[in-house]
């Protein structure tokens, strides 16, 4: 029992029943009991069980109040009330009837609040005859103040009920007139099919001859219209055709200028070769490490000429850059020219000449005369 709890409360409990008869309410309860814990139509059953007669026009508040007076004293529409609340309410009855401190009860109810279990608790509470004056009060008020709170939802949903079945009957009118619409154009569909159906039937009772000025215009139109279709497959066949062969021709002044070009290096080379006093290196082999691709078979010529023999790793495009560690411990040196190579081979290749103690090479170009000046120095 909680320090709210007095002694004098404690000793009621023992000397009397520890729940009160619903006409000893004090405090005008019977009204909110009757009213929130019973329905109409429990009402009706009672009424119907005790042979009670009710005036013609009889309407649910004068059904309320007849009970609400009656529960006031001890009668037989009283009792009946009270045994169908305990009936209707037992688990509640049940719950409470073990609680004796009232902040118990206080924490029950918010709980059976919280679940829409209202009725119950409410009855339990106000027939309880240990709980306190300012409890039953504080109870009594919020069941007024939710009945308020329902009375005003109920306006709510009356407005946007009628909002609602204004904008039904808006709408039951738009699809009358839509339906009016559809339907009178049905109905000119069903004539101009007749007409064009009695039209038909005239045509094919005539002669074939008279067909034929109309029939002659329709088959010159899908003469026209296929022919039409034909010329204009025919002319963008013709526009690809001269695009492809503008292709063709720029493609070969760009493979004979590219031919030119090759010509000119080739005839540059030896009098480069000339020009420097070129070593032997018989038996050296060099991994060239990037450049294009085109040039590799001038490259190892030139490196056989030397009397070396060049490896060609292209730097990540196709071989892989863990191939370079492959290679590495068969060469010599690694040629590997900045301008034509990826980071990430070139800074592998450093590392892997530091590792092997093989010598690493930077050029300044992936061009001939580069690779030439780089046999030189390697040849000193």
């Amino acid at each position: 029992m909680c320090v709210n709890c007095s002694s004098t409360q404690t000793e009621i409990v023992g000397s009397k029943s520890r729940r009160r008869w619903l006409w000893e309410s004090y405090d005008n309860a019977h009204c909110p009991i009757i009213g929130t814990c019973l329905s109409h139509g429990d009402l009706l059953k009672i009424g119907k069980r005790l042979r009670l007669q009710f005036e013609e026009g009889f309407h649910d508040y004068d059904l309320h109040a007849y009970f609400v007076k009656a529960a006031i004293h001890d009668s037989k529409e009283a009792r009946a009330i009270h045994k169908m609340l305990d009936q209707r309410h037992k688990g509640a009855l049940r719950r409470f009837g073990r609680l004796k401190c009232e902040d118990d009860i206080i924490a029950i109810w918010e709980e059976m609040k919280e679940a829409g279990q209202i009725a119950g608790a409410f009855y339990a509470i106000m027939t309880l005859r240990h709980v306190s004056k300012e409890l039953r009060a504080q109870i009594f008020g919020e069941v007024h103040m939710l009945s308020h709170l329902i009375g005003a939802s109920f306006r709510k949903q009356g407005m946007e009920v009628a909002s609602l079945k204004g904008q039904l009957n808006t709408l039951q009118e738009k699809r009358e007139r839509v339906e009016s619409g559809l339907h009178t154009a049905l109905e000119e569909r069903d004539a101009r099919i007749s007409d064009l159906e009695v039209q038909i039937a005239q045509a094919r009772s005539k002669p074939v001859t008279e067909f034929r000025p109309i029939i002659a215009p329709v088959e010159q139109f899908d003469q026209q219209k296929t022919q039409l279709v034909i010329e204009s497959a025919r002319a963008r066949a013709l526009q690809a055709e001269t695009e492809a062969k503008s292709l063709l021709q720029e493609n070969k002044a760009m493979q004979k200028r590219m031919q030119d070009l090759e010509r000119q290096v080739m005839l540059m080379a030896p009098a480069e070769e000339e020009s420097i006093d070129q070593p032997n290196l018989e038996g050296q082999s060099i991994l060239y490490l990037g450049g294009r691709h085109n040039q590799i078979p001038h490259f190892q010529k030139l490196a056989n000429s030397f009397g070396a023999k060049l490896v060609y790793h292209d730097g990540g495009l196709e071989d892989s850059i863990s191939r370079i560690d492959e290679v590495l411990p068969s060469v010599d040196c690694v040629f590997c020219p900045i301008d034509c190579v990826s980071h990430a081979a070139c800074i592998r290749a450093k590392h892997g000449c530091k590792k092997y103690g093989k010598t690493f090479v930077p050029l300044r170009s992936a061009s001939k005369s580069s690779l030439k000046q780089a046999l030189v120095d390697i040849g000193k």
